[in-house]
């Protein structure tokens, strides 16, 4: 269920250096390749409090830094949630031949929160809207 739209803040580009905010691959990799067009994160993190439309930042992995403008952040109640309302734009159709929003939740819990539950929590979950500035 999406909730919100966070509206626009001051841009981070503004700033002398843009903040750089961690990836995994191939995660990174469907971004650069323009396959995956949101990253979905807890909403608490300090990123997601932070993030505002027009916000430019670093995204890094092993294996590549590309600049990623921020261009809509939404939130939801969970991330098959985010699954149900985004589909092909957070890049895990690639990863099951059949998604769900009970797989998804599951990816996201084992992969990137080491096995944590999170049950549905409103707005406990963030949808950041993302386009390659440069690479």
């Amino acid at each position: 269920e999406q909730l919100r739209m966070k509206p626009q803040g001051e841009s981070v580009s503004r700033r002398r250096r843009p903040r750089t905010l961690m990836f995994q691959e191939p995660w990174l990799g469907a971004i650069d390749r323009g396959d995956k067009t949101t990253e979905i994160r807890l909403a608490d993190s300090a990123f997601a409090r932070s993030a505002s439309v027009g916000d430019v930042f670093n995204g890094k992995s092993q294996e590549r830094c590309i600049s990623l403008e921020i261009t809509g952040v939404e939130f939801f109640d969970s991330f098959g949630d985010a699954w149900v309302g985004l589909g092909p734009a957070m890049g895990v159709d690639s990863v099951f031949s059949k998604p769900s929003h009970s797989k998804v939740q599951k990816l996201y819990e084992d992969c990137f929160y080491r096995g944590r539950s999170f049950p549905p929590e409103k707005g406990s979950v963030v949808a950041v809207h993302v386009r390659k500035v440069r690479g």
